[in-house]
């Protein structure tokens, strides 16, 4: 396990990054995203996370907003960058 959702996205090859966007305009988990959240995802306190629970979640439901809103900003960012940035 690693510490952020920052270090978890860095860390995604480019075809589960493209996973994430995929889920990201979707709204929606996917079974790979899940399997790598569960995996490699960070350990946020059930405080911290609010509704976020990927280890509770099912293929299919809604992403947590946390994590909606950290691939929206981190994911358009990264989008917004100049070829060979």
């Amino acid at each position: 396990m690693i510490a952020s959702y920052d270090e978890w996205l860095d860390g995604l090859d480019a075809e589960m990054r493209d996973e994430a966007w995929y889920c990201l305009i979707t709204g929606s988990y996917s079974r790979r995203l899940l399997e790598s959240l569960r995996r490699d995802g960070p350990v946020i306190s059930p405080r911290e996370r609010g509704l976020d629970a990927p280890e509770k979640a099912q293929a299919g439901e809604p992403l947590g907003a946390n994590l909606q809103t950290f691939l929206r900003e981190r994911l358009a960012r990264l989008v917004r960058q100049p070829a060979g940035s």
